[in-house]
């Protein structure tokens, strides 16, 4: 393969990948529009830079529940470690009276 060809390759890939983030944004579809108008006037670094943005914001929006759950089990298991930090403190206080 030519360099040629392995630039039109990397061309098409790029813009399978930018079409389906634009698609798979959780926005009304004239934003969706207006991206697709904006990229036709973009150089291959500024699509780059495009494809990239809008990759995170693809990931932060794939996996904000991921956090979301973290968080919830964080929380859940500081509760259970306070209050078993409680009972052990009671524990110890009722043997130091004896």
């Amino acid at each position: 393969m030519s360099d040629k060809d392995d630039l039109i390759q990397y061309a098409k890939d790029l813009g399978k990948k930018l079409a389906f983030l634009i698609a798979s944004l959780n926005v009304d579809n004239k934003i969706k529009e207006a991206f697709l108008e904006i990229a036709k006037d973009m150089d291959l670094s500024q699509i780059e830079r495009l494809t990239q943005v809008l990759e995170d914001k693809y990931l932060d929006q794939e996996t904000s529940f991921v956090e979301e759950n973290l968080i919830k089990d964080l929380e859940s298991l500081q509760k259970d470690a306070e209050k078993k930090k409680t009972e052990i403190n009671k524990k110890y206080i009722e043997r130091l009276k004896i």
